[in-house]
């Protein structure tokens, strides 16, 4: 039979689609997806085997803990002329679309958690809920999964799971399993976490060191396509 995927890599967004979904499966409600797609090759090198098994266990684990299983995915196309395209602002989005449409055959829907949250785009950026549909085919409906949903409202329902508390990863400039802690992505999630009294509970952020200091001289801003954050 024909499954339903959503693309995982461990972060806010994906782990907020992965738990939404546990909701709606244990309500009965659809659509939903039965498996996750963790992809070798975007975030962490095909060079860094080790790394990614690392972080391929934990999400394993994640997964199983969700009532899901995982599904690895390896790619090169990073490693291709594709490099050369913006990440952000252009590539993503049909990145991971090609993911779900190179497995056409065993997954009908594929999910790609939504990392824009609604209004009037002011930059362009590679996954959008009117474009990613759009690359859907006869066999695999792409679906642009919960936009509209703040970044602060996601932190907030990851929160609660334990699971994702050991095991979220943020940081995809590090290139590897671990979370460093100090670039922006790691810092906004940390920081957010700690207004929530959730730090303590994450074992994949809380051992990073924390400047209250800088915290003060943070200038943060959420835009619709991305959440930006400066330290002075």
């Amino acid at each position: 039979a024909l499954q339903t995927g959503a693309l995982f890599a461990g972060g806010v967004d994906s782990f907020f689609t992965l738990l939404g979904h546990r909701e709606a499966r244990d309500r009965a409600a659809s659509p939903s997806s039965d498996r996750v797609l963790c992809v070798w090759g975007f975030d962490i090198g095909l060079d860094s085997p080790e790394e990614y098994e690392k972080l391929r266990s934990r999400l394993s684990e994640a997964a199983r803990e969700s009532g899901t299983r995982l599904i690895d995915v390896a790619t090169n196309l990073r490693d291709t002329r594709f490099r050369d395209a913006h990440w952000g602002r252009l590539a993503h989005g049909s990145a991971l679309a090609s993911i779900g449409l190179a497995l056409e055959r065993r997954v009908q829907t594929v999910y790609i958690a939504a990392t824009y949250t609604g209004g009037t785009p002011i930059q362009p950026w590679g996954s959008h809920p009117e474009t990613d549909p759009l690359l859907s085919t006869g066999l695999t409906r792409i679906i642009h999964d919960n936009p509209g949903v703040s970044r602060f409202e996601k932190t907030q329902y990851v929160s609660r799971s334990d699971a994702a508390m050991r095991s979220l990863h943020v940081c995809p400039p590090a290139r590897s399993s671990e979370n460093c802690g100090d670039c922006r992505k790691c810092y906004l999630v940390l920081v957010t976490l700690d207004v929530l009294g959730a730090l303590s509970r994450c074992s994949a952020l809380s051992t990073r060191p924390r400047d209250p200091e800088r915290v003060r001289r943070i200038a943060a801003k959420s835009e619709p396509c991305d959440c930006a954050l400066s330290v002075y």
